[in-house]
């Protein structure tokens, strides 16, 4: 794997861890679970918040390494997306992304790159849209046209909704009983599929749950592969954090 290729998936790497006992077990014929209309319109509650921070445990596996660091997270819905790596206190690099370009400052060999981002959809399949990849480290379901594609299915695992998002079509699984998103898939007409799995869901604030445990998987080709988990330990949501990125005057860009 080529140089450039190699920075361009670790770069998707960052854009890509019970309750009281009831007196006696609850078989799940007693409780049917959400009807499809519930699951539908929890489908289309989408939170509303205007600041995102979080902290978070990150293993990048791909066919040739593997590496973990403690990744911080800031953004801004639809306006900024930042990222800084860190391992033994040590900042490895940063990532910015706004509408148009991903900035990414590497610290440990003085370098950076600018990426235009809709050479990741070109390129790897991804989605290059903020909002898309905001909405995946949010851990809430992105923006769909439901007018191009819908199908609603249920099997004895969960509730699936079938649907397009940014012209690539998804499908979402949703738990049966809560309707908290679980999974989902992507299906790329590059040929690329992916797939993500949430799970330990805890409340933020009063209003919100979201999955503290992600994992993300992207099949670049037979022999290539990309997997990134997060185990969030912070969360939080409208408590606005200083977000700083300047390139240094010596270091050198990267083609």
């Amino acid at each position: 794997m080529n140089s450039n290729r190699s920075i361009g998936i670790l770069l998707i790497a960052f854009v890509f861890l019970i309750g009281c006992k009831a007196k006696k077990t609850l078989q799940l014929s007693e409780y049917p679970g959400l009807s499809e209309k519930q699951i539908v319109a929890l489908f289309d509650q989408q939170p509303n918040f205007d600041f995102f921070s979080a902290k978070a445990k990150i293993k990048i596996t791909t066919d040739q390494s593997s590496d973990k660091a403690t990744l911080y997270i800031r953004a801004q819905p639809d306006s900024i997306f930042w990222l800084a790596g860190k391992r033994l206190s040590v900042e490895g690099g940063r990532l910015q992304i706004n509408d148009t370009t991903a900035t990414f400052i590497n610290r440990l060999d003085r370098t950076y790159q600018i990426i235009p981002l809709d050479t990741f959809q070109e390129s790897y399949g991804i989605v290059g849209n903020l909002s898309y990849i905001q909405d995946l480290f949010f851990g809430i379901i992105p923006a769909v046209n439901k007018e191009a594609y819908w199908q609603v299915e249920r099997d004895s695992l969960h509730w699936t909704i079938k649907t397009m998002a940014q012209n690539v079509l998804h499908s979402f699984h949703l738990d049966p009983y809560t309707g908290e998103l679980i999974g989902g898939k992507f299906f790329s007409k590059q040929g690329y599929d992916g797939q993500w799995t949430y799970s330990d869901h805890r409340e933020i604030g009063e209003n919100y749950k979201l999955p503290y445990y992600r994992k993300y998987e992207l099949n670049i080709s037979d022999e290539s592969y990309l997997s990134v988990e997060l185990q969030f330990s912070e969360i939080t949501l409208d408590e606005p954090k200083r977000i700083k990125f300047d390139i240094p005057s010596q270091y050198t860009r990267a083609r």
